[in-house]
């Protein structure tokens, strides 16, 4: 079995661990540094529901867990489907892994350990009360489209994806 566009698109995705920010370093007139605070976004203790997000920031809430990784979290924004899917593509690729939480928090390791940028654009091509399409672009060149659709409480990603550049 090969390799999927899709498999590729979020394994290039999930490598790594979100960037801390750093506070801002300035100088007094004495001569002594202080520290600025940056304002940093909060991780979500819990999932936003489908009511408080859009799919665009349920993908991106996603992103952001896969790099924590906040495995629990990533992998409930994934469809059983996609999942299965996934698993069976890296197993295929020589990366086994025994089940999604394993599969985000070795991706994530992977991703953190080349340092590969995780910068996104997310466009959204089409969206509905029960689905959306979006288009992705990795600035490493990977790019794709997202199927997502409406759970109960929030927009989660299917097996409809795939990467197509």
């Amino acid at each position: 079995m090969k390799t999927s566009a899709l498999t590729r698109v979020l394994l290039a995705v999930t490598f790594g661990a979100v960037l801390a920010a750093l506070p801002a370093c300035s100088t007094q007139s004495d001569g002594e540094s202080t520290q600025q605070p940056v304002a940093a976004t909060p991780a979500p203790t819990a999932p936003p529901t489908a009511d408080e997000q859009s799919p665009e920031l349920a993908f991106r809430t996603w992103l952001a867990a896969s790099r924590e990784p906040d495995a629990a979290v990533a992998c409930s924004y994934l469809t059983d489907g996609l999942i299965e899917r996934m698993l069976a593509e890296m197993k295929a690729s020589g990366l086994p892994a025994a089940d999604c939480v394993e599969m985000i928090e070795s991706t994530a390791a992977l991703y953190k350990a080349t340092g590969q940028s995780q910068d996104v654009e997310v466009d959204t091509v089409s969206a509905t009360a029960e689905a959306a399409e979006l288009r992705v672009a990795y600035d490493g060149g990977s790019c794709g489209r997202v199927v997502m659709e409406r759970e109960t409480s929030r927009w989660v990603m299917n097996e409809y994806s795939e990467e197509d550049c």
